[in-house]
């Protein structure tokens, strides 16, 4: 008699060929596992979809499986810095008068004033920074829970709802902070997120 696919060649869509497996003619038919590794990097940001599917030639049988790899990226962080100070101006104000005293029998008299305005300096005070802090998620798969915070190097910053923000998948958030620093010096003004990596 005949024999029809009796010896199968399995191949599969990422490896290859497989392997061949032939059939018994009793019992314990005939059985094969083919195991192969696959390593694939992703792409920052979203989820890759790698289909697989193996198939025996000979009878046109197949068998698939997929898997998603979800590649996290950082959070991305912007912000606008704008200074600000209230200035004083210092005055210092006199008056002079030509005679203090006029002694007359009669008829009027004219006394020649002089008013004189300096400015003796000014005071600057209450420097600040304003600004907005722009945190986008480039992940368009999940939202990433934050804290942001911003930091002066010669103040202190705060940041409007910055505790435990949520920033939807593919999506900003735009806050905004205020620094009061005390004095005028130059000086650097950073903002940062941090979230858990880990859960995220």
């Amino acid at each position: 008699a005949g024999a029809k696919d009796k010896t199968i060649n399995v191949t599969d869509s990422y490896k290859g060929t497989l392997g061949t497996v032939t059939a018994t003619d009793s019992t314990p038919y005939a059985t094969a596992s083919f195991e192969y590794d696959r390593t694939e990097s992703g792409k920052a940001g979203t989820c890759t979809i790698y289909d697989n599917t193996a198939k025996i030639t000979e009878t046109n049988q197949s068998a698939s499986q997929s898997v998603k790899l979800c590649v996290g990226a950082n959070l991305k962080v912007e912000k606008t810095a704008i200074p600000a100070f209230t200035r004083l101006y210092l005055w210092d104000i006199s008056k002079a008068v030509d005679k203090t005293s006029i002694t007359q029998v009669s008829g009027s008299a004219v006394f020649n004033y002089t008013v004189i305005v300096n400015q003796t300096g000014i005071t600057d005070s209450a420097w600040k920074v304003t600004g907005k802090i722009t945190v986008t998620n480039p992940n368009d798969w999940e939202s990433i829970v934050a804290n942001v915070t911003d930091a002066l190097d010669t103040g202190a910053c705060t940041v409007v709802g910055g505790s435990n923000v949520t920033i939807p998948a593919g999506k900003s958030v735009v806050l905004d902070y205020t620094c009061a620093s005390a004095d005028s010096a130059a000086t650097k003004n950073t903002a940062t997120a941090t979230w858990d990596k880990a859960t995220s």
